[in-house]
């Protein structure tokens, strides 16, 4: 039986999903030879992604009898969240929430992140970004901020009282990975912290960095 070249791949059902996120997983494309094999280990990396829960294929024949069109067939699953929230501690008191994620940011294939939460003795913002395909080799590339506001107190031996204040941190990290293999990646991550103090306890604590 003579193998069929590939003429075209056609991708169906991905509404939001961007054509290129899926076909970066492929290792073959139009002119190459239809591998079954192949094709049923990429397909199951393009589930892997997690943005699908139903991938199908067909083939299509073409007015040329050695060659074929692929198409493939996705059903997309809901990627975005959106958290909304309110509770009470006995230590902060009365405080709300926002957090709002996607893993699929506007189809891209990226994570993006965003939280916000605040009350009477806390406050506190974090800010998330990755990108799985930097370079088109598989470098990846993340980021993340976070300010954070938090009442403190503390026991001092020369003092009967604790010490109240407030702990502001402002840091953030950056991290890069690569392929190792087909399955596995390693990566490399960098982080920074400035921590300092206010209120009370501004005269008892100093401020430090942590890299």
């Amino acid at each position: 039986v003579a193998q069929a070249k590939i003429s075209d791949i056609v991708l169906e059902g991905n509404e939001k999903t961007k054509d290129h996120v899926i076909m970066r997983e492929l290792t073959f494309g139009p002119g190459d030879y239809l591998d079954f094999s192949q094709l049923y280990k990429d397909l199951n990396k393009v589930l892997m992604l997690g943005f699908f829960d139903e991938i199908n294929y067909s083939i299509e024949e073409t007015e040329n009898d050695d060659e074929v069109n692929l198409v493939i067939e996705l059903k997309e699953v809901k990627t975005g969240s959106a958290d909304f929230g309110a509770g009470y501690s006995s230590k902060n008191g009365l405080f709300g929430y926002v957090d709002i994620s996607d893993s699929n940011f506007l189809g891209n294939g990226q994570r993006a992140n965003i939280f916000f939460e605040i009350g009477k003795g806390t406050r506190s913002y974090r800010l998330g970004f990755y990108e799985p395909y930097l370079l088109k080799d598989g470098t990846s590339f993340g980021f993340n901020i976070y300010n954070e506001h938090d009442s403190i107190e503390k026991a001092y031996a020369d003092v009967e009282e604790k010490i109240t204040g407030t702990e502001h941190v402002l840091g953030g990290d950056l991290s890069i990975g690569r392929p190792l293999g087909e399955y596995t990646r390693g990566s490399l991550t960098l982080r920074a912290e400035s921590h300092s103090f206010s209120g009370d306890i501004d005269q008892r604590e100093e401020p430090f960095k942590l890299l």
